[in-house]
């Protein structure tokens, strides 16, 4: 998986426009003039794609009820382009399976622990939120430990208890999860968390490394029951096998850090998050909790970093889309009926030279991608060796 606002955001800029002042269209804004791979939308790649051919074929933007100048309309269209280009190729990719035959999708779901708390080890509330910091490890590219449920052993029924997930750059909780009615056995009861990654993919965080799960004591009928655990550290191979294992299965790429925040330090009215520094960690106590976690592979880092391969490709949908924007053109006055259908022939091409649909399909096919200098799970197992992977269909 990846993350398309934050990939399509990053990628902005790869590709752009050459500014021309010879022509009566309006000017273009800087940031459509950046270009860090070198390329330029307007030329070299197929000479109908230009800034006058566009502009004639936008929609009239004198028909529209905005205060907005035409230059700015035309500046937002042209973002919209690109942006689209990139959003195209990225999920050219996918759909191809140009990177997912060479990386992995889950690495393992699992419980965090095997077993249940003492009866007699109950944990006496104070009003604070406590639960767990979920954090990937240093260099663990790609990596995305998604909650898929949560679960707690409590002694009464729980018809108020909710769980909160936060995300350290927003302050309102990424979801709230209604616990239900929680029913006190010798166990944990647990609900399912639904659609966290998609959740998480629909944001443009600059990091995905942390997560925070837990719950309001003031929420909390009876009391929690403690597992006596200790999640930094591997429980005893030899005396307790299972945990031992399980513990391997996710200690490898993140860390569980179980912490409580005092009552005087949280928002208990708006349920804001709370800061950073009012976590007091306390690693031999599970708040009652044990989560499922997933941990997924999700791409857009090494995509973001290896974005000079996605120039061309790029460059290529963008002429796609312009020739198909020229092609269905209702506008009056704009371009000549000739023109529309040299732009039906750039993209079909003709008996001896293929079409712009055929080059940008060829642009996907020999994309290949560095994997030299990246350590992660997510990735091939000889990423240190320098050679560039192409896949093949």
């Amino acid at each position: 998986m990846f993350n398309i606002k934050k990939t399509v955001s990053s990628l902005a800029g790869l590709v752009g426009f050459e500014q021309r002042k010879d022509l009566a269209i309006p000017a273009l804004d800087d940031a459509l003039l950046i270009s860090r791979s070198g390329k330029l939308f307007n030329k070299g790649v197929h000479e109908l794609v230009n800034l006058e051919n566009i502009f004639l074929t936008c929609p009239d933007f004198s028909r529209y009820n905005t205060t907005q100048t035409e230059g700015e309309l035309f500046n937002e269209h042209l973002s919209g382009m690109v942006d689209s280009a990139i959003t195209n190729v990225l999920h050219g990719l996918v759909n191809k399976k140009k990177l997912y035959t060479l990386t992995k999708d889950t690495l393992t779901q699992t419980k965090l622990y095997d077993g249940v708390g003492r009866l007699a080890d109950k944990i006496i509330a104070h009003n604070r939120f406590v639960g767990f910091q979920i954090e990937t490890k240093e260099g663990r590219l790609g990596v995305l430990p998604i909650i898929r449920r949560i679960m707690i052993q409590v002694t009464d029924q729980n018809p108020n208890l909710k769980f909160y997930i936060y995300h350290p750059e927003q302050a309102e909780p990424l979801m709230v999860v209604n616990a239900g009615s929680l029913t006190p056995q010798n166990g944990f009861s647990a609900v399912n968390v639904l659609m966290l990654e998609n959740i998480l993919m629909d944001t443009a965080f600059t990091s995905y490394d942390k997560l925070i799960v837990g719950y309001y004591e003031e929420d909390l009928t009876g009391q929690a029951v403690n597992k006596d655990t200790d999640l930094s550290k591997a429980p005893c191979g030899s005396c307790n096998r299972t945990n031992n294992l399980m513990y391997w299965s996710w200690a490898n790429n993140i860390a569980i850090h179980p912490f409580e925040v005092a009552s005087d330090d949280i928002d208990s009215t708006g349920r804001t998050q709370f800061r950073s520094t009012d976590m007091q960690f306390k690693y031999t106590t599970n708040w009652g909790l044990n989560l499922e976690i997933a941990i997924n592979c999700e791409i857009s880092e090494f995509l973001i970093q290896n974005q000079n391969s996605l120039a061309a490709p790029v460059a290529d949908q963008f002429a796609v889309l312009a020739l198909e924007q020229i092609m269905n053109s209702t506008r009056e006055n704009s371009v000549s009926e000739k023109t529309k259908q040299l732009a039906y022939t750039a993209l079909d091409g003709g008996e001896n030279s293929p079409g712009m649909y055929k080059k940008l399909d060829q642009a996907l096919e020999n994309l290949s991608f560095d994997f030299s200098g990246f350590d992660s799970p997510c990735l091939p197992c000889n990423t240190k060796t320098g050679v560039k992977y192409t896949s093949v269909f």
